[in-house]
């Protein structure tokens, strides 16, 4: 139910995002404070839908795997057009470089699109309005690299590893700012990790934004 329900929410949601976002452009006065006011439910809305999906995956996330092979820039795309009424709405430029990214990988589609939607999603809430957010691929020795890099609020150094705990945020404040069960993170390197890959976290810190690394294994290993 879960899964329907968060699935069937998304497109009429997207719709009202981008209409208010219009409408609040358009707008002057009361008209464009009421738009405003739409915009702002529909994002915690969205915020909803998030850890709906993200509450079922908590606890079948690392279970079977149903492999594909498929190219990581249908995996790019599909992340992209989940998450850019979000980054719309709070004006925010979403950009995917698609270089490289015509590998072939192994995966389940529908486990590592979550991974990396949890990611975007990430950076859309820890990236002020009007900031940037990355999307590319990178080919290493035995791996390919998806990479979400932002210009948002960073992380403290001693603080890059716990984010990935269950529930955790890095302080009150933020919990209270941003919103969320503190999930998304945990169970992104969940599937990753079923997948026998790596997911981390960079941060020059506060104020300096955030890169977040998917690492999945390349050629025969990533068959599993």
């Amino acid at each position: 139910f879960i899964a329907i329900a968060s699935h069937e929410l998304r497109t009429p949601l997207g719709v009202i995002l981008g209409y208010a976002s219009f409408l609040k452009e358009e707008a002057q006065g009361d008209a464009s404070d009421h738009a405003a006011a739409v915009m702002n439910s529909a994002l915690q809305l969205r915020g909803l839908i998030e850890e709906m999906t993200n509450l079922r995956y908590l606890h079948t996330g690392e279970t079977e795997l149903s492999r594909e092979a498929t190219t990581l820039s249908a995996l790019l795309l599909a992340a992209q057009n989940d998450v850019l009424a979000t980054a719309n709405a709070r004006e925010q430029r979403l950009e995917v470089d698609l270089q490289g990214a015509d590998i072939v990988v192994f995966v389940d589609r529908g486990k590592i699109g979550m991974a990396l939607c949890n990611l975007l999603n990430n950076a859309v809430r820890f990236t002020p309005p009007r900031g940037q957010i990355r999307l590319s691929v990178a080919r290493r020795p035995h791996e390919v690299w998806i990479r979400v890099a932002d210009n948002g609020i960073g992380i403290p150094a001693d603080q890059l590893e716990p984010i990935f705990q269950e529930f955790y945020q890095v302080a009150d404040h933020m919990t209270r700012q941003h919103n969320g069960m503190g999930i998304g993170l945990a169970i992104a390197r969940g599937l990753v990790r079923a997948h026998g890959g790596r997911l981390w976290a960079e941060s020059d810190g506060p104020g300096r934004g955030a890169t977040f690394t998917i690492a999945l294994p390349s050629g025969r290993g990533s068959e599993g």
